[in-house]
């Protein structure tokens, strides 16, 4: 049994890249599609230029989503987003606290594992033996 799990050690990050890389590809791409209400969020937590930081949050989201999927530079992603949550964590959720901290806050931390374990198998990091 022990060495069955310890084989199956190299694919244990897969299914963290797979969920929070298709969360982060659903709110870039909601973001995308209502980038007006995005960007009147932002403002309405006085962002200057909402709407620039509005792009980049989706560009940031979608990029940095497809990268966790792919297992692409894994490392760097996986900390932009952790970047991007942090912002959103102390602009937006300890104002007006609801569930969704909470749920940001598990976000930080299943990337934040990424950051330290990197993507492991399968990924292009390993194919292109990135590390």
């Amino acid at each position: 049994m022990r060495k069955i799990l310890r084989t199956l050690e190299e694919y244990s990050s897969l299914p963290l890249r797979l969920g929070l890389g298709a969360l982060f590809l659903f709110t870039g791409i909601s973001k995308a599609v209502g980038m007006a209400n995005a960007a009147q969020m932002l403002a309405g937590f006085g962002f200057p230029a909402a709407k620039f930081f509005a792009v980049l949050v989706m560009v940031a989201e979608i990029v940095g989503g497809a990268f966790l999927v792919f297992g692409l530079l894994t490392r760097y992603a996986a900390a932009w987003l952790t970047i991007v949550l942090l912002v959103a964590l102390f602009i937006v959720h300890v104002k007006s606290p609801d569930l969704s901290m909470y749920f940001v806050i598990a976000s930080i931390g299943g990337l934040l594992s990424l950051v330290f374990s990197g993507a492991k198998k399968p990924s292009l990091d390993d194919w292109f033996l990135i590390d």
